[in-house]
């Protein structure tokens, strides 16, 4: 019985199948891994209560018989009486038979209806490989980490929140330019100030060194995070800019694009 690991994308695959029947059952994790032998009779019974159902609700005997064929095969395959410290789920339709190992506790269950029964699988995907979620703007740059019903912001002190706040942590200040006019022409004063010139031409270069600095306290967190993907959002000057210069990874190819301020 080959058992494999249960995804989000199996979830939205079983959602999306409809009609019927559609046979769901779980197997509990036995109290200790010497008694799997018992699932023999746990799937047995679930079959001739199914059978029943069948019968009285969706279909003649003969047809009943060949749909829950999948289910026999699994109660005769000598793989079942191996010890195992996990529950299974097994889903049953006209179309699939997909048998999947949970590590998260379930309750001996069998259901038949127009659709699986997918609710009690839902902690498992909490066991999947969690990711991350990177907002850059000059307003606002936050680090988050997502799970499949949430996201939580990651709070890395010593991080500005905004570039902004990054500008006025510098010493630097960019230099006002001065010249002198001709004292007595008319229109011209003795001095002419520019000072928005050099903040231009700065902050190019200041942008540059503030993703600098939040790629390092991004790179600090994802390496306690071990393969943890980053998913970067905001617009794609900002994006592109920062993937030139990261040292983070992995960081997936595809970008959520867009302003990010109201997120």
């Amino acid at each position: 019985m080959n058992l494999r690991p249960f995804t989000r994308d199996d979830l939205n695959r079983l959602i999306d199948s409809t009609g019927g029947p559609h046979l769901s059952g779980f197997l509990p994790t036995p109290r200790c891994p010497v008694e799997a032998d018992r699932d023999r009779i746990r799937i047995n019974n679930m079959i001739r209560l199914s059978r029943g159902v069948l019968r009285e609700y969706w279909m003649p005997e003969a047809d009943a018989d060949n749909f829950l064929e999948p289910l026999r095969a699994i109660a005769n395959a000598d793989a079942l009486t191996k010890p195992r410290s996990h529950c299974i789920a097994f889903y049953l339709s006209d179309e699939r038979f997909e048998p999947f190992r949970i590590d998260t506790p379930l309750e001996e269950h069998c259901w038949i209806g127009r659709t699986f029964h997918t609710r009690s699988l839902l902690p498992e995907l909490e066991r999947l490989q969690p990711y991350c979620v990177l907002t850059l703007s000059k307003k606002r740059v936050a680090l988050y980490e997502g799970k499949p019903r949430r996201l939580e912001q990651v709070l890395q002190d010593g991080m500005p929140e905004s570039f902004q706040a990054y500008r006025q942590t510098l010493t630097a200040q960019p230099q006002s330019q001065v010249h002198s006019g001709a004292v007595g022409l008319r229109g011209k004063q003795s001095g002419v100030f520019h000072g928005q010139g050099g903040l231009s031409e700065s902050e190019p270069v200041e942008l540059e060194n503030y993703l600098i600095l939040v790629d390092r306290h991004v790179l600090t967190y994802l390496q306690r995070q071990v393969d943890t993907p980053l998913i970067l959002a905001g617009v794609d000057s900002l994006t592109s800019t920062y993937r030139s210069i990261s040292h983070s990874k992995p960081i997936l190819n595809e970008t959520v694009s867009g302003n990010v301020d109201e997120l």
